[in-house]
């Protein structure tokens, strides 16, 4: 029996989608640690410009949403926005912290990233019925 995207159950697609956001995240921390190792080496500077780092990893979630569009996942869109979202909220590495917001502003940041992407997760979810 073939399995395709579309005989996916929404969980399942939800679980996909997941764990691609999560590849996003540990590979664009990986790109990250690694030639902010080497830039300052060679730079012999600290300074960092962590917006790059975060484009990088939208770029990579953009991409997943084709990739999955093009498997034939029906609401890539929604679902890779929605995982993407969350698990960025849940890990928040480096590159998405504002080292100008106290404590309590970042946690509220977080907050708001995971219910943004736990809402578009239940409209996808509401949507497919």
């Amino acid at each position: 029996m073939l399995v395709t995207a579309e005989s996916l159950s929404l969980s399942a697609q939800i679980a996909t989608t997941a764990v691609g956001a999560l590849l996003a995240v540990l590979a664009t921390t990986w790109l990250r640690t690694h030639t902010l190792a080497r830039l300052e080496l060679v730079l012999k500077s600290r300074d960092r410009c962590e917006w790059i780092y975060a484009m990088v990893f939208w770029v990579l979630a953009v991409l997943l949403a084709i990739i999955y569009r093009v498997l034939g996942l029906i609401y890539a869109v929604g679902l890779t926005a929605g995982s993407t979202l969350v698990v960025l909220g849940v890990l928040w590495p480096p590159y998405m912290r504002e080292a100008r917001l106290s404590r309590a502003q970042r946690l509220v940041q977080r907050a708001v990233v995971v219910t943004v992407g736990a809402i578009l997760l239940a409209l996808v979810m509401g949507h497919r019925g």
